[in-house]
């Protein structure tokens, strides 16, 4: 099924198309042109042996291996080479089916090439051959070696110059080079990054750009399973009365085997819920929640399409007096109060621009502030352009 080819139609000719067209039998379904000629139908071939479905029987006959000479053999589900051989009749049948398609293509020439003559023509070729009517006025038979091709006119070759033939040199070691640099940039992988587990030094963005694998940190941070199960209750969790988070809480850390946090996962929602900035976009009413984003973060315009990506889900944003607020939840256990926003700026002020940036392109929208909500010391930071807005 991977290597099965789709089939095109081909575009409808028009009368004055002075042009040949070379299509399979399939894509000149339903079309008609003043001359076809049949290409290809001496080929001798023989039914590969191939699975066949009974759906009224649930069943799947099928062949692997070979019973060729110096092969290790074969297997074969029981039955099969009869289902086999009945099969290969509806497999002439299909290609009798095509052959009549490509034959009716034609509305007033039909061209057979049949190079081994009439007599010794098989399978598809000699079907047609032999079915065709005897009437001289309906059927002419041509022979090749009577037809004589016209005469090729040479033209005259002009006096290349030797300066000419040095810039045509050049011309082409200047295409190979590009060429070898094109396939090698093309052939280089992607940089990925997951926003939420950049972090950085409190350095400008643009220098960690130029080096970007060494920006790369896996952050440190509570288990990640509590972590995804607040992510996933503040997903599905209904807004904006939550009168489900509960129940929600309690599905969502029974499937991810922490139903001994479930109390814990419940407060840390909760503490998301009441805070300022959550219940500030709820009461906006323009929110959304996982909003996924990827963005090229190539230092070179030109190199976007092949520059590193980041990749991430936006928690929240809302849209405000035209600005998006961006809002992310924080599960860090050992956050307080105190530490929180210099942990903000040393740990996550990285991802918040990531977050600004990605937005700001997808929407044409500016992107005010991003705002850390630390559930467990029930505190939120809020950062702009890197640096902590009180």
């Amino acid at each position: 099924m991977e290597n099965e080819a789709i089939e095109i139609e081909a575009t409808v000719a028009e009368e004055t198309d002075d042009v040949v067209r070379i299509m399979t039998m399939h894509g000149a379904k339903g079309l008609e042109y003043p001359v076809v000629a049949l290409a290809n139908l001496g080929t001798q071939q023989s039914p590969q042996a191939e699975p066949v479905p009974r759906e009224q029987e649930s069943f799947l006959h099928f062949r692997v291996g070979a019973e060729s000479i110096g092969r290790n053999g074969h297997f074969a589900t029981p039955g099969y080479a009869e289902v086999w051989e009945a099969e290969k009749q509806y497999v002439e049948a299909e290609r009798l089916r095509l052959l009549y398609v490509a034959a009716t293509r034609a509305r007033d020439h039909l061209l057979i090439p049949c190079v081994v003559g009439r007599g010794n023509a098989k399978q598809l070729l000699g079907t047609f051959v032999a079915a065709l009517p005897k009437d001289p006025k309906l059927v002419a038979i041509v022979d090749a070696d009577a037809l004589a091709a016209p005469a090729a006119q040479a033209p005259e070759s002009p006096e290349i110059t030797g300066a000419e033939i040095e810039a045509a040199v050049a011309e082409r070691a200047e295409w190979i080079d590009t060429r070898q640099r094109l396939r090698k940039q093309a052939g280089r992988e992607r940089e990925i990054e997951n926003a939420s587990s950049r972090e950085r030094a409190r350095g400008p963005l643009a220098a960690e750009v130029a080096t970007f694998g060494a920006a790369l940190l896996i952050g440190e941070g509570p288990p990640l399973l509590v972590g995804d199960a607040v992510h996933m209750v503040m997903e599905r969790v209904t807004l904006p009365g939550a009168l489900d988070l509960e129940a929600i809480a309690e599905d969502v850390c029974l499937e991810g085997a922490i139903d001994e946090q479930t109390d814990d996962v419940i407060a840390m929602c909760r503490a998301c819920l009441h805070a300022h900035c959550v219940q500030r976009a709820i009461a906006g009413g323009r929110w959304w929640r996982e909003v996924p984003f990827v963005l090229s973060r190539a230092s070179d315009p030109t190199d976007a399409d092949r520059g590193p990506l980041a990749t991430g889900r936006v928690d929240m944003v809302h849209q405000e007096d035209g600005d998006l607020i961006v809002i992310d939840y924080k599960t860090d256990k050992d956050v307080t109060a105190e530490t929180a926003e210099q942990h903000a700026l040393d740990k996550h002020s990285g991802q918040a621009e990531i977050y600004a940036q990605a937005l700001a392109a997808a929407t044409g929208l500016p992107v005010r502030e991003v705002v850390f909500v630390y559930c467990k010391a029930g505190v939120e930071v809020r950062l702009r352009e890197g640096a902590v807005v009180r």
